[in-house]
């Protein structure tokens, strides 16, 4: 729903999955990519690297999701 909320409010969005999930992660970029053009919704994926300097940029706004269910606004 976050994403949806974003777009509606007139923001961009970049999705940056888990590593560990290749397949749910095409299926995304592949739902998303039919539904947004790639400068509304970019699913942005790989390793912990890219997770990490994904992370640094200096966004406006960032919600996410941590491992065990930590969550970061």
């Amino acid at each position: 729903m976050p994403v949806v909320t974003a777009i509606a409010a007139g923001n961009r969005v970049m999705l940056k999955p888990s590593e560990f999930t290749p397949t749910i992660n095409a299926l995304i970029e592949e739902i998303l990519g039919s539904l947004f053009s790639k400068d509304q919704v970019a699913v942005v994926n790989g390793d912990a690297a890219i997770g990490g300097a994904f992370s640094a940029l200096p966004f406006d706004h960032r919600r996410g999701k941590w491992h065990r269910g930590l969550s970061w606004h």
